[in-house]
C-alpha cells in the first residue's frame, strides 16, 4: 500500500543501494538484479514486472526448500553476530577514540581492508579516511554491504554516528528528519504504570 514494502516483501532492497556496490564486490552478487520469469521474459530495473520497483531481490540467506514442510517455520539460522562485525566495530573503536594516534587509525584501516579483501575489492588508502567525516562514510559504507539483511543494526549505526537525519532526508524526506526519531515512542502501558515517572520520549 502507497509503494510501501508489507509481510516479507520488507527486506526489499534499493536501487541506490545496489549501485552503491564497487562492481566487483561479490558481496553484490546475493541482490539478484536481473532474472528469466517462467514466460521467458527478463525482470530487471528496467522491466521489473512486479517484483523489482523498488529494487533488487534480496537472496542473502538463500531460499528455504524445507520450509513448506515445517509449518512455515525456517530451517535457515539467522545471522547474529560474526567476525566481519567485529572486525568493523573495533576498526570503529580505534579510529573514534578520544585521542586516536596515527597507529590507531592505520590499525583500524587494516580491519577494513581485511574485509574488503574478503569481499573481493582492492584496499582503501589512508587518504580515505584522513578525516573524521571519511571515516564515518566509509564504516557506515562497509557496515552497510558487509550485514545488510542480517540483524537490523544500519539504524543503530547511523544514530551512533550522528549521521540519522542526514541520512533520512536524502531516502525518506523531511518527514522523518528529526533528532526526535532516534528514539521510539514510549507504550502507553508504560506511561500510565509508571504513574508520572515515566514520561514519553521528545517528539511524541
Amino acid at each position: 500500500s502507497n509503494g510501501m514494502p508489507t509481510g516479507y516483501e520488507c527486506a526489499n532492497s534499493t536501487w541506490a543501494f545496489y549501485d552503491s556496490f564497487e562492481p566487483s564486490d561479490v558481496r553484490k552478487t546475493y541482490l539478484v538484479a536481473s532474472y528469466t520469469a517462467k514466460d521467458g521474459s527478463i525482470v530487471d530495473r528496467t522491466h521489473p514486472g512486479t517484483h523489482m520497483e523498488l529494487g533488487p531481490i534480496p537472496m542473502k540467506l538463500g531460499y528455504d526448500t524445507d520450509i513448506a514442510g515445517s509449518g512455515g517455520k525456517s530451517s535457515i539460522d539467522l545471522i547474529i553476530y560474526r567476525l566481519a562485525d567485529v572486525y568493523l566495530s573495533l576498526a570503529e573503536a580505534l579510529y573514534m577514540k578520544p585521542n586516536a594516534t596515527a597507529a590507531d587509525k592505520s590499525e583500524a584501516l587494516g580491519y577494513i581492508n581485511q574485509i574488503r579483501h574478503r569481499a573481493g575489492i582492492g584496499n582503501l588508502a589512508e587518504t580515505d579516511i584522513d578525516t573524521e567525516d571519511k571515516f564515518v562514510d566509509v564504516i557506515l559504507t562497509e557496515r552497510s554491504h558487509e550485514l545488510w539483511c542480517e540483524n537490523g543494526q544500519y539504524r543503530a549505526d547511523l544514530i551512533r554516528l550522528n549521521k540519522f537525519v542526514e541520512h533520512a532526508v536524502k531516502y525518506k524526506g523531511t518527514t522523518y528528519a528529526n533528532k526526535t526519531k532516534e528514539l521510539y515512542p514510549l507504550p502507553l502501558s508504560a506511561i500510565n504504570d509508571g504513574k508520572g515517572l515515566v514520561v514519553q520520549n521528545p517528539g511524541y
